[in-house]
Order: structure tokens, then C-alpha cells, then sequence
């Protein structure tokens, strides 16, 4: 069992939770929950965590804690880091969260110095690798090679916390899944990659569960299911289009990442779902309107009729899940939230879902930036409709 320090990205309240429930941290007493990082422990390597997590930007050895930066010298720098020396230049580097400028300046000066003593004591040439903020992003880690040769430091609670970053988020693998795929559809909306794997580790770490997604779209959340080794693994839409980008980009992923997927994929409406078997988990981003239409400048009238026909088809939806699902499946479940000027608009129908007869699983902590239901909100810059993500269990 390892202790690691998980910095997030920023849908940090998501990457939270994520973490979580797939590393089970309600067992663990000594986790600690910052605001976008969490320590914990694991029996996976940095390497296989950072392929499960879309959350997670880096994941770091946790070294130690000090009372004071100045409990910091040079030497300690160089210990920590624990460079081999080589024949040619080493590149290593440090990031800070939370601290100041003064604490940045005093990193830097130590970094400097302790780069002076390679080169005095040891003949190693080496370079510091700085960015324009006080974190190394993972884009610089991994261009400069930076694995086990970044220290990060994080300021929380009055004391800094010290690790070495293992590992960093694959941004050019989430890329391709996203942008090569070959069926992509702009009307429907998609979602991207390393949210529906957040999504789906929102359902636990078992991959043996046999897993749904009742409006799969072009297939995002089924396609990293595969990646994450889901066992079984059914998808349904209503859309023929759907359905057929989805077994593409399914056959896709299989010939690219030289994997076998065990995969059924039927055209349904979602009130007349009759998969093979009991469902244990259902992922889903379900129909919330056109979204090229969603996204233009003149959309209220669209956005106040969607926004009251949607409800109907979330209860419907739940109704039928209580047919399919086996006792105590879990439903992760996306709302979109419409805004009018300063007013929100849910589609969420708790009191009818709960009803139902399915119990809302609220987060593990507590967010300024939760919806009025209790809920995580996450929303990329540019979209105007929010994603309100509920988590359920079958009572």
C-alpha cells in the first residue's frame, strides 16, 4: 500500500468524488481532502491510477510534511528528488499550490542552489523547468520528462505538504479518443472522454458489474468502459445514427488499443429497454435538447419548452430502470440546468424518481458550487446548459 497526493483537475468537485468512490475512501480514515487535491492510499501503481482516473492531472509519492518552507534546504531538495547522475543535462523541476510569491521565490532559490551542487559536487549538468504559473502543468511534465523528477509542494491547513510526481494525465490519448473517433455527431452533443470515465468510477471500482448506457450517443461513456476493463457491457439509443456511430467507434477502439470488447448494442427507446440480463450500473448523459440549438445567442423559447417536456423523459426513464436493474444497482444519472438570466432551471424530478422507488446518494463533502439539489455541477467555460450529476440506488 502506497500514500499518494492526487492533484485535480478543474471539474475538482467531480475528480473528488471520483476519487472517492473508485479508491473507496470512506475506508480509509487518513485521507485527506483538499480542494483540488486529495492524499490517499493504493495498492496500484501511480501509472495504473492515472489510466483509471479522468479526473486526476498528476499523482505524486507523498514524501513527507513540514511545519515551514524554511524547515527546507538544498540538500533536502536534492535528497527528495534522488537524482542519478548521468551524462547528459537532467531536467527536473517543482510545482507550488496555494502558496505565495514569496514562497514561489524561495522554492525557486532552493532549486537553484541545489542545481548549483550538481554541478559542483557531482559534474551533472541540469536545468530547472519553469512555466509561466506556479504549477507545472502536466503538458510541461511530460514534454520535459519530469516523472520522479518534480517536487511538488502544497501549502494546506498551515503546513506544506511535500511528493514527487509518479505520473500525469495522457492528454494526447484523451485527445485522440475524442477527436479521431470516426463517428462523431455535433447535434446530439459529446461528452468528453475523461468525464464519462469520472463518471463511470462515480459507480465504484468494480469492473465485474454488468453496465448500461440507455442513451449512448456516439458511444463516449461504453467506449471508456472498455478501456476500464467493464466486463459486460450494453448500450441502447433511440437513434439509428446512434446506435451505428457507437459499434463504429466501439470497432474502432478495439482495433486501435488491440483489445476484445464485450459488447450489445440495440436501437431502443429507452421506456422499452429489455437488455439480455439485470443491469448492476447504469451510466448515462441522456437526451437534453439539440445542441448546436442549445448553444446559439436567440434559444429562450427552445430552452423553456425542452426544459419542460425533459422531466417526463428522466421519470419515464427511471421507471424502466427499476424494471431492468438487479437489487441495489446503481443509476449515475446526468440533469441538465437550463439559465434564464440569473435563474436556473432544473429538470430534475427528485420527489417523482425518489418515488419510484430510488434513493439519491448525495456527495462525501460539502462545495459552494453543488446545486440546489445537493448535487455536482459540471460545466466547461464555453457551454451555456449545465450538467447536474446525480447519483442513485435502487431501494
Amino acid at each position: 500500500m502506497k500514500r499518494y497526493i492526487f492533484t485535480l483537475g478543474q471539474a475538482n468537485d467531480l475528480a473528488k468524488q471520483e476519487l472517492i468512490n473508485f479508491l473507496e475512501l470512506h475506508k480509509q480514515s487518513k485521507a485527506v481532502l483538499g480542494d483540488d487535491f486529495v492524499i490517499a492510499d493504493s495498492q496500484m501503481t501511480a501509472t495504473e491510477l492515472i489510466k483509471n482516473l479522468g479526473g486526476t492531472i498528476k499523482i505524486a509519492e507523498f514524501l513527507e510534511q513540514r511545519q515551514s518552507l524554511n524547515q527546507i534546504d538544498a540538500e533536502q531538495f536534492l535528497a527528495w528528488l534522488n537524482l542519478n547522475p548521468q551524462t547528459n543535462k537532467i531536467n527536473f523541476g517543482l510545482s507550488l499550490y496555494h502558496g505565495q510569491k514569496k514562497d514561489l521565490k524561495f522554492l525557486q532559490g532552493l532549486a537553484l542552489k541545489a542545481k548549483k551542487i550538481l554541478k559542483q559536487e557531482y559534474k551533472q549538468s541540469a536545468r530547472l523547468v519553469v512555466g509561466q504559473s506556479a504549477d507545472l502543468s502536466s503538458v510541461i511534465v511530460a514534454k520535459n520528462k519530469l516523472l520522479n523528477r518534480e517536487l511538488i509542494f502544497i501549502i494546506y491547513k498551515n503546513e506544506i505538504i511535500i511528493g514527487k510526481t509518479l505520473a500525469v494525465q495522457d492528454f494526447e490519448d484523451y485527445a485522440f479518443r475524442d477527436m479521431q473517433r470516426p463517428g462523431r455527431d455535433s447535434r446530439s452533443g459529446m461528452l468528453p472522454p475523461k468525464v464519462a470515465q469520472m463518471l463511470l468510477n462515480l459507480g465504484g471500482p468494480n469492473r465485474e458489474l454488468t453496465l448500461l448506457d440507455p442513451f449512448c450517443g456516439s458511444g463516449t461513456i461504453v467506449q471508456e468502459a472498455a478501456l476500464l476493463n467493464f466486463k459486460k457491457i450494453f448500450a441502447s439509443d433511440i437513434s439509428p445514427k446512434a446506435v451505428n456511430d457507437t459499434r463504429t467507434n466501439l470497432d474502432w477502439l478495439a482495433s486501435n488499443y488491440q483489445i476484445d470488447i464485450n459488447y450489445h448494442v440495440q436501437q431502443s427507446n429507452v421506456t422499452d429497454l429489455n437488455p439480455q440480463e439485470k443491469i448492476d450500473l447504469i451510466v448515462t448523459e441522456p437526451f437534453m435538447g439539440d445542441a448546436r440549438i442549445l448553444q446559439s445567442q436567440n434559444n429562450f423559447q427552445y430552452l423553456k419548452n425542452i426544459s419542460k417536456e425533459l422531466p417526463e423523459l428522466y421519470i419515464n426513464a427511471f421507471r424502466q430502470f427499476k424494471k431492468i436493474t438487479s437489487p441495489k444497482a446503481i443509476v449515475i444519472f446526468i440533469f441538465p440546468i437550463f439559465s434564464f438570466g440569473q435563474n436556473k432551471i432544473s429538470t430534475l424530478a427528485q420527489a417523482e424518481i425518489e418515488h419510484l422507488g430510488w434513493q439519491s446518494i448525495k456527495p462525501n463533502f460539502h462545495s459552494p458550487n453543488f446545486s440546489q439539489n445537493k448535487n455536482i455541477i459540471y460545466q466547461r467555460p464555453e457551454q451555456k446548459v449545465l450538467r447536474e450529476i446525480s447519483c442513485w440506488q435502487k431501494k
